[in-house]
């Protein structure tokens, strides 16, 4: 993609690594834009649904980092205390038939993302 410089000369943006394409869209699927893959263990979702909304608000905010992050770089793990409970979540990726690895995890087309959140 090229975009104009304050001298008219067109620059090259800069091209993101694969780890910044997964980050980004890991950010994106913590924010739950896509819910269709997030499983919740029931001894989180037996706390009630004020517990609920503040454990999905907390993964929504992506401007920060949320907990210790074991793949710091891809931002796919994590672990934070809400209401003296510890929480843990993990994403996951699958080729397009959910049964094996994701051979290219930066691409969303041929990727299916799947987050875990349980008790930590």
């Amino acid at each position: 993609m090229t975009t104009p410089s304050s001298d008219g000369a067109k620059t090259h943006a800069p091209t993101k690594t694969k780890i910044e394409l997964i980050a980004v869209q890991n950010d994106k699927f913590r924010a739950l834009q896509d819910r269709t893959n997030t499983y919740i263990t029931l001894e989180l979702v037996g706390k009630g649904h004020g517990f609920l909304t503040k454990l999905l608000s907390r993964l929504k905010d992506t401007t920060k980092p949320i907990g210790e992050m074991r793949h710091q770089e891809e931002r796919d793990y994590g672990y934070f205390t809400i209401e003296s409970t510890s929480v843990e979540w993990s994403i996951d990726y699958y080729d397009l038939d959910g049964e094996s690895d994701a051979k290219h995890p930066e691409n969303s087309d041929a990727t299916i993302r799947t987050m875990t959140i349980e008790k930590g």
